[in-house]
C-alpha cells in the first residue's frame, strides 16, 4: 500500500512540474524583436485607415501580428505616442 501511495504522489508531482514548466515557458517566452524583422507590408497612414474603415475583420487578418511599415506626415508627438496624418497613433 505504501508503494502505491508513493507512486501516485510521484506521478502527481511530475505532472505538476511538467505543467508549471509548460505554463511558465508559454507566459515568459522572449518577445519579438520587431526592429530585426522585415516589414510584411508597407502602407501609408491614409491607406491603413481606409483599409480599416472599409472592412475591419479583413484588415485585422491582413495586418494583425505582422510587422508593417507605415508612412505619413507626423502631426503629433508626445512622450510615447506619435500620430501620423492625424489618424494613425
Amino acid at each position: 500500500m505504501k508503494k502505491r501511495g508513493f507512486t501516485i504522489i510521484t506521478i502527481l508531482l511530475l505532472i505538476g512540474v511538467a505543467t508549471a514548466f509548460l505554463w511558465f515557458g508559454y507566459l515568459y517566452k522572449d518577445a519579438r524583436n520587431v526592429s530585426e524583422e522585415d516589414a510584411a507590408f508597407t502602407v501609408t497612414a491614409e491607406g491603413l485607415t481606409a483599409d480599416y474603415e472599409a472592412e475591419q475583420q479583413k484588415a485585422d487578418t491582413k495586418y494583425l501580428n505582422k510587422t508593417i511599415a507605415v508612412s505619413g506626415v507626423v502631426t503629433t508627438v508626445t512622450d510615447s505616442v506619435i500620430t501620423l496624418d492625424g489618424k494613425v497613433f
